[in-house]
């Protein structure tokens, strides 16, 4: 809620909130611990800064020098991979116009198809080795059913072409380079299709990889070859096949096949739709960094090195101690005195405090053992005299019964009420200190109920229905005989018959004795006042108090309780729950 407070509108619980935010705020920084570590750093930080910024500095020039001279590098062999493209492609092109190409494509019989394919075979090698690179052509006829390779290589290069364009067939057509591998020789490949014949080119550019890793100057360089959605081809040989596209996930594969780590620099260079990779390692970059620039890297690490340990230093010495006292004053301000500091090696001052707080703290602790033992002895006192006060009207009533048993010389009645007067006191003061079991509750209710007849003759039934081992359960004395007499007092009559029964079990660790009879009940402002432990006064001027009851009945422990539930004209009934002692 907002309250206004002159023309400004505030939140008390907001303002709160963030006073308490600046109280940790200032708490921490006028901490020892806080105030030691910004003095460490306010002195080692600047002076590493300046340090690290010069260093960082000439890395940055001396990698800059690096990618401009792989980026020249690449950008050469760039052109020479576009330049043997070109001179593939043109010469595809020309076999349109090419005498020899056609009449080998235009064959009709065998015999001349393979003469044809003889001449044509001789003439197109000799044009091949001026090639700088080494490049090999392909044609398949699909008229007459055969597929030919014609290249330098003598390892069986050819003959893994031939395989792989008679296997895919009109699937290797494409309208740009591609990169694929055959065995293990990479190769840049194209096809094209002219009527009946499918024919192409390749480049073996393994060579010409190898030769770009040479040319770059470090010792641990890599080179990569990648093209579109096709497999990277690098320098070495490697199956790369988890990565099928350059960019970010290209290089990452450099960095973890090759590098085995990140520090690495990367140029593309784009032609004819492939790109072109080199990387090598910073460290050998680095390499040619100015000894004394590389010393102020070490002096930075070694400065920032020494701060833990500084701070170590000082922690033994000052804030360690100051913390074990601050720790155990915060125990004692949460409630908690048993906390002591331990013996720890540190300063005399220190010493001596610990000392002087541990002292404090036992006499403290002694006091506070002999105020809890005084209580314990007056909450003793307290309940014997709960116990013994408990009774004024059952007195009172028990005497008026024996006077007029006396009046009609009843003696009989007399004696037994006097037997069970001495039975009642022997079992009162036999359960002052003591939990009793239900089963001796039961007898003396029973004898009492025996008295009681003689008063009310014929004027009520009472049944018993107690579970087995039920009568070991240990309840306060006479909290079931208070209940049990309150019924006489306020619901029994003379003139009407009145059902009692006593029912006790046991359930889940907990014993339930219930109370209950269908006398007159009460209404529901008595049974509040009841519940709620608030003295009620009845109509005929008697008091109806059995919070003495209840309240002893609840100090029994965990799940203890009494319940009482009454409805006027249909009766009550007392619910007794009590751990199983």
């Amino acid at each position: 809620m907002f309250y206004k407070k002159g023309e400004m509108c505030y939140n008390p619980e907001m303002n709160r909130t963030w006073s308490f935010f600046k109280k940790d705020i200032c708490k921490f920084f006028n901490s020892v611990r806080t105030r030691v570590i910004i003095g460490i750093l306010a002195f080692v930080v600047p002076v590493n800064a300046v340090m690290l910024v010069f260093y960082q500095n000439d890395r940055q020039s001396i990698r800059q020098n690096a990618y401009l001279t792989l980026e020249s590098i690449c950008a050469l062999y760039a052109s020479d991979f576009l330049n043997e493209t070109l001179r593939a492609d043109n010469y595809c092109k020309d076999l349109i116009t090419d005498k020899d190409f056609n009449t080998l494509t235009n064959s009709n019989t065998k015999s001349a198809y393979e003469y044809n394919k003889y001449v044509f075979v001789k003439n197109f090698q000799g044009s091949i080795y001026n090639h700088s690179i080494p490049t090999g052509y392909f044609f398949a006829l699909d008229a007459a059913d055969d597929c030919f390779v014609i290249c330098r290589d003598q390892s069986g290069l050819g003959q893994n072409v031939e395989k792989y364009v008679q296997l895919l067939g009109n699937e290797i057509l494409s309208a740009a380079w591609r990169l694929i591998r055959l065995g293990d020789m990479p190769l840049l490949f194209r096809a094209y299709r002219i009527q009946n014949t499918t024919y192409g080119s390749f480049i073996e550019i393994e060579g010409h990889l190898e030769a770009l890793r040479r040319d770059i100057p470090y010792q641990e360089s890599y080179v990569l070859l990648a093209a579109g959605d096709e497999s990277p081809i690098d320098a070495q040989r490697a199956n790369q096949t988890e990565a099928s596209k350059p960019g970010a996930d290209l290089l990452k594969v450099m960095a973890g096949e090759f590098f085995n780590t990140k520090t690495i620099i990367s140029i593309p260079v784009a032609a004819t739709g492939f790109m072109l990779y080199a990387g090598v390692l910073e460290t050998e970059i680095f390499q040619n960094l100015p000894f004394f620039r590389k010393a102020m890297l070490f002096i930075a690490i070694a400065c920032l090195i020494i701060i833990p340990f500084l701070y170590l230093w000082l922690s033994g010495i000052l804030i360690k101690p100051l913390k074990r006292i601050s720790d155990a004053l915060n125990q004692v301000e949460s409630g908690d005195e048993s906390c002591r500091i331990g013996t720890y090696r540190c300063a005399s001052e220190f010493l001596f405090i610990n000392r002087s707080f541990n002292r404090m703290l036992d006499q403290i602790e002694h006091l506070r053992i002999e105020k809890l033992r005084q209580e314990v002895e007056y909450n003793k006192m307290q309940l014997v005299n709960i116990k013994l006060q408990i009774r004024p009207h059952f007195m009172l009533n028990f005497f008026s019964t024996i006077y007029s048993l006396a009046e009609v010389k009843n003696f009989d009645a007399v004696q037994k009420m006097a037997l069970y007067l001495s039975k009642y006191y022997r079992y009162l003061f036999s359960c002052t200190d003591n939990l009793m079991p239900l089963s001796s509750e039961v007898e003396l209710i029973k004898a009492y109920l025996e008295i009681s007849a003689m008063r009310y003759p014929h004027c009520f039934e009472t049944v018993f229905d107690l579970a087995d081992g039920v009568g070991k359960v240990l309840l306060p004395g006479l909290v079931v005989h208070n209940f049990v007499e309150n019924i006489f007092k306020y619901a029994i009559d003379l003139d009407r018959f009145t059902h009692i029964r006593i029912n006790a079990y046991v359930e889940e660790h907990l014993a339930y004795v219930l109370i209950e009879d269908d006398g007159p009940g009460m209404d529901a402002e008595t049974l509040a006042a009841i519940r709620d432990a608030r003295p009620v006064v009845h109509p005929d001027g008697k008091h109806i108090g059995i919070w003495n009851s209840i309240y002893r009945v609840k100090n029994l422990g965990e799940g203890a309780d009494v319940w009482i539930e009454s409805k006027k004209g249909m009766g009550t009934t007392v619910t007794i729950k009590a751990p199983i002692q």
